[in-house]
């Protein structure tokens, strides 16, 4: 009887919180796209909102009338072809898809047509990290929200070679990554780098998964 009492007031407080960040929404015109909910719970993070294309183009064409930049959060596979499929036909927009054309989660830099968008370096770098221990990995989403890195920050992670890893990431959760990921990972000696502009990174790599899951926390004290 105690264990429901306690239960029904959990969901309670999680219906109430949810209702008022909604209100918040409502009131403060906060762009669906940047708003997460942490489910306390399970440990896992989901986007409650759908990416606001409307918000995206609005901000986009005051980027062009003003001959200035903005860009978009790193977006999954499928936001990233809806945007690009929306906008990124306009003569009124000049773009591009960052870190590159191929990557599947991907962010997208807006100017005026007249302008050229020579260095990406302001909006993506390449992260390597070496001596993981792969097999032992938790999800990678997991992983980064445990260091507090939104994924948003985080574009597309291939696995090369089955040792190398190779990370998208903003240029202002780079530091923090390569201070808190070779203590949060599985592995003898990990290290993280940053690749220079002009690094390659290999075609051939494993694309990772960037789904929540919930984690069983007897097995990870195992580990």
């Amino acid at each position: 009887m105690v264990r429901n009492c306690k239960f029904a007031i959990i969901l309670t407080l999680l219906y109430k919180s949810l209702w008022l960040t909604l209100m918040k929404v409502e009131a403060f015109n906060i762009p669906p796209s940047f708003i997460r909910i942490r489910d306390r719970i399970t440990h896992s993070q989901v986007c409650c909102f759908a990416i606001n294309i409307d918000d995206i183009e609005t901000r986009a064409l005051e980027a062009s009338e003003a001959w200035d930049f903005t860009a978009t959060p790193f977006l999954n596979a499928e936001e990233a072809s809806a945007v690009e499929k929306r906008l990124c036909q306009r003569g009124d927009l000049a773009f591009r898809r960052v870190p590159s054309s191929s990557s599947e989660r991907a962010r997208f830099i807006f100017t005026n047509p007249e302008l050229e968008i020579t260095d990406a370096s302001d909006y993506a770098v390449t992260l390597r990290i070496d001596n993981v221990a792969l097999a032992s990995v938790d999800p990678w989403a997991n992983v980064l929200d445990s260091i507090g890195v939104e994924l948003d920050k985080v574009g597309d992670i291939l696995v090369v070679d089955g040792s190398s890893v190779f990370m998208a990431v903003d240029p202002s959760v780079a530091k923090s990554c390569s201070r808190l990921l070779p203590k949060q990972l599985p592995g003898a000696g990990v290290t993280v780098s940053l690749l220079e502009s002009d690094d390659s990174i290999p075609n051939d790599g494993e694309l990772q998964n960037m789904d929540f899951q919930r984690l069983d926390k007897r097995s990870q004290k195992r580990k």
